[in-house]
């Protein structure tokens, strides 16, 4: 085999590579960015379910987190399908009057039916916010994603997000700090906003 055909042949292997992405875009990010210096106590999810070392919200239209008298931040998680079935997330940041799949009432500002929310200890300060992306090459297909939030509050408090493998448009919450260093091991950090 000569040298032109060999390269032909891996230019052709090239070529066959299909790159799947799913970022966050501008907007996200700046509602991200308008997060910072602003308080967080409670985040609301249309259900929860616990596990041994960490705390998981599960749904579809998933966490609400208040962002001040007017406004929520709402967390979503999409699952998404390559065309060979390999899988990877959308995760979608979005700013709302109420809190998306929660009933609200926006008059007395308080929740009614079921809901699940989570209290942190008092009301804490956004510091920083980092953003992990994943990067995985599968047979003849590269994924690119999105991967996880991580919120660094006052009082050495981290709490971050990341997609449910077991549950398609699921996403966890997670307050471990041990259980957050071994879930992004496998990441790069893509983004970190001050």
């Amino acid at each position: 085999m000569n040298i032109r055909t060999l390269c032909e042949i891996i230019g052709n292997q090239v070529n066959n590579i299909k790159t799947y992405t799913s970022f966050l875009n501008k907007e996200q990010i700046m509602i991200l960015k308008s997060y910072i210096g602003r308080t967080v106590q409670i985040i609301n999810s249309q259900e929860r379910k616990p596990d041994t070392n960490r705390l998981i919200l599960v749904h579809t239209i998933i966490l609400a987190f208040k962002l001040n008298q007017t406004f929520f931040k709402i967390i979503k998680n999409e699952w998404l399908e390559t065309e060979h079935y390999n899988y990877y997330w959308k995760l979608t940041i979005e700013r709302s009057t109420k809190p998306e799949g929660i009933n609200y009432d926006s008059n007395r500002k308080c929740y009614f039916g079921p809901h699940y929310s989570f209290n942190l200890p008092r009301s804490l300060k956004v510091n920083k916010i980092e953003i992990y992306d994943r990067a995985e090459t599968i047979g003849e297909e590269i994924i690119r994603f999105d991967y996880g939030i991580i919120f660094y509050l006052e009082e050495q408090i981290t709490m971050a997000f990341f997609p449910m493998k077991s549950i398609a448009d699921g996403i966890k919450m997670n307050l471990d700090k041990d259980s957050i260093e071994d879930a992004i091991s496998e990441c790069s950090l893509r983004q970190v906003i001050m």
